[in-house]
């Protein structure tokens, strides 16, 4: 018998916990920018979209960390050069269940959403606990 909370996360899909809108960056989006949005919001990472607003990369605070180990400066940097390519991306129809499947397999904090290739929205570990808790508060004993 599935428990309780495997139910829930089965039957709801990744639009009813994703933030929107999304703070996003292009590709010549200098790094100072980005890790402004990084400091001013609670935001794991930064999706990096091109002209049709399709993800190209994603900007997170280690990718940030990893360039001020090289020592330059951040004005001469943009988000082209410090991105990670390969996104793992989630369709706003996709159930909780794979999207907490991809958090453990690809070991990220954060998944841009998508529909129809267009980024709408970001969904990280803390937006899927809080949903659950705030709609299943038994479970936890709350």
């Amino acid at each position: 018998m599935e428990s309780e909370n495997f139910e829930y996360l089965k039957s709801h899909t990744v639009d009813q916990v994703m933030s929107r809108p999304v703070v996003c960056a292009q590709e010549n989006t200098p790094l100072t920018e980005i890790v402004d949005q990084l400091k001013g919001g609670p935001f794991s990472g930064i999706p990096v979209v091109n002209w049709k607003h399709h993800i190209v990369g994603i900007v997170t605070p280690l990718d940030v960390l990893c360039e001020a180990r090289k020592g330059h400066e951040f004005s001469e940097v943009y988000a082209r050069d410090v991105m990670t390519r390969d996104v793992v991306t989630a369709e706003k129809s996709s159930r909780l269940t794979a999207l907490v499947k991809a958090f453990q397999d690809y070991g990220v904090n954060c998944i841009p959403v998508t529909d129809e290739g267009k980024l709408v929205g970001i969904v990280s570990r803390h937006d899927i606990l809080s949903h659950l808790i705030s709609h299943q508060p038994h479970i936890f004993k709350i």
